[in-house]
């Protein structure tokens, strides 16, 4: 069976909405894995660091679990377990394969065996051609592939597809790898197996004619996603991008400044085809204090402007509006900022990091009046049932006093602080 067809570019899975944060609030982060992916190439995918000489490049695998699921796990499993690591192909045979898995560098700089897990079930199907990467086993023996894997060099379905069970086939090299392949497959071939020891080093591909360690090919394996990103804004100035190796973005507020700016994701796949996403982001100015808040809206004149003002005509009062984050332009429903419960219980919804203090009572009689709960009691006083901050909104639940007394009134007062 040959290999299904592949380099379809990445797509996007889920769009990137606009963001709104504010302006020197904390990091904003966003994992780019859920947004993009590449339709032909399983995740994880395998990318091999190669040295060869002073150069350090790059082979990319695309895995076949579905078509060799137990050798597909085998090989994650020695990655994970960092069997892969300090690796070298000790094996080239001209158009034919290179083979690498079976050897590392030891702490001492000597080369051992890579420890071996328990031989994995043979899984042949698809076809040894050129580019494909496949288990090597013993002679005779279809079920004993361990570490050991080489790298098809040449077409070698006629060899190897029904030689000892056939070879199992459990990855593609993709992007430019095969150039590399190429690379170590032309290097120079050494019998090497009288001054290291082994049979197994009669054909030892080197990129110096001597049996220091950077002669050897070494090779490091490890798992990746299989699309790299890039990430740029249009203004660094309202707001900084960064990018970690396993697509986590970072989206950092200015603390100085506010305003819009579009950050665009580049998304890239291992055969280097790419798609992009851009969103805006917008970076609200950080409203503390009630002068910090009236800037922000553009009222009239100063009359309307003013604390006691009521300019939409809604009964709140600006001062209340600058407590509740609410816009005092646009009339305001109390469930906005205030839901009362049946059994008594009352949640306030306020504007974070405002200056304003912002009183609670209670009262069975419309008459005498008992504090409850200030902003200035923090998020931890007795009668609070649950606080929580959405979006820059603090959400607070209020116990009743007594849910099964007479009826509860509730009365919320601000005030600027030292008012």
């Amino acid at each position: 069976m040959a290999l299904p067809g592949q380099n379809q570019p990445p797509v996007s899975n889920a769009v990137l909405q606009d963001q709104t944060i504010i302006q020197g609030s904390d990091v904003l982060e966003l994992d780019l894995k859920t947004y993009f992916n590449d339709p032909d190439v399983s995740n994880p995918a395998v990318q091999l660091d190669v040295r060869i000489g002073e150069e350090t490049k790059e082979i990319h695998f695309a895995l076949l679990p579905q078509f060799a699921p137990l050798t597909v796990a085998n090989f994650i499993a020695y990655i994970e377990a960092g069997y892969f690591d300090d690796n070298l192909f000790h094996r080239s045979v001209p158009d034919f394969i290179i083979q690498g898995g079976a050897f590392k560098f030891t702490a001492t700089q000597s080369i051992g065996d890579v420890p071996a897990f328990d031989p994995v079930k043979n899984e042949p199907g698809i076809s040894n051609t050129r580019g494909t990467v496949a288990m090597a086993k013993l002679g005779g023996d279809p079920n004993s592939a361990t570490s050991s894997w080489f790298i098809n060099t040449a077409n070698n379905a006629l060899n190897l597809d029904a030689q000892n069970g056939g070879f199992t086939v459990f990855a593609d090299v993709i992007g430019n790898g095969m150039n590399v392949a190429d690379e170590i497959a032309n290097l120079p071939i050494y019998d090497v197996s009288f001054e290291l020891g082994s049979g197994a080093f009669a054909d030892m591909p080197l990129s110096a004619p001597n049996l220091s360690r950077s002669s050897f090919v070494e090779t490091s394996a490890r798992l990746i996603y299989p699309v790299r990103f890039t990430a740029s804004s249009s203004d660094s100035s309202i707001a900084m991008v960064e990018l970690s190796s396993d697509g986590q973005l970072s989206i950092s507020p200015s603390p100085e400044n506010a305003g819009e700016t579009v950050i665009t994701i580049t998304a890239t796949d291992l055969d280097n085809s790419t798609v992009q996403q851009s969103f805006k982001v917008t970076v609200e100015p950080l409203i503390t204090t009630y002068n910090d808040w009236k800037e922000a809206f553009n009222f009239e004149d100063e009359l309307k402007a003013a604390q006691s003002s009521d300019p939409d005509k809604d009964g709140l009062i600006n001062l209340f509006e600058f407590a509740a984050g609410t816009n005092p332009l646009e009339p305001t429903a109390t469930s906005a900022f205030m839901t009362l419960f049946p059994n008594g219980d009352l949640r306030l919804s306020l504007g974070e990091n405002r200056s304003a203090v912002t009183k609670v009572e209670s009262s069975s009689d419309l008459s005498t009046w008992t504090p409850i709960w200030s902003t200035t009691d923090g998020e931890s006083a007795q009668p609070i049932i649950e606080y929580v901050t959405i979006e820059g909104v603090n959400h607070i639940s209020l116990k009743a006093p007594d849910p099964k007394g007479p009826s509860v009134f509730w009365r919320v007062t601000v005030s600027e602080p030292n008012s």
